[in-house]
């Protein structure tokens, strides 16, 4: 007798099984206004309605990508916007000052009233808040 008596034959995902686990089915519900709009659309561009949806998502990331650039580049020229004191403080705010040299930290704005401006010099003090370049160490050679 053979070695597969009684052992159990596992069977193979079929082609149509794979692709459907490959590519998931999406439903909607659409009031009439909204299908008939859809379908118009569809009609005058000659595109089907997953067309015209694929079509629609990549619009949308496009969308949010020049969205996110235009953000990072208006904070890019906040930050790096060197812009007098005497203008700032007629927008009631200041710059943030190094606590080593007490120079502006541009880019570092803070409000002139209310009770947070105080803190944050505080703070600024007390966590050493600086200039990058006073992180530079120069070399002292000691003689003995």
């Amino acid at each position: 007798m053979g070695a597969n008596i009684g052992s159990k034959r596992r069977r193979r995902e079929t082609y149509w099984q794979r692709w459907y686990k490959n590519h998931p089915r999406i439903s909607i519900y659409l009031n009439r206004e909204e299908y008939e709009t859809l379908k118009k659309l569809s009609d005058e561009l000659g595109l089907s309605y997953r067309e015209i949806i694929l079509n629609a998502i990549d619009a949308t990331e496009k969308i949010k990508h020049a969205y996110n650039e235009a953000y990072e580049k208006a904070i890019n020229d906040i930050v790096n916007a060197k812009i007098s004191e005497d203008v700032l403080r007629k927008h009631g705010v200041m710059y943030l000052h190094c606590a080593i040299c007490g120079k502006p930290l541009e880019g570092y704005i803070i409000p002139l009233n209310g009770p947070f401006p105080s803190y944050i010099r505080y703070l600024t003090i007390k966590h050493n808040i600086h200039h990058e370049y006073h992180d530079k160490e120069t070399k002292v050679t000691k003689h003995d």
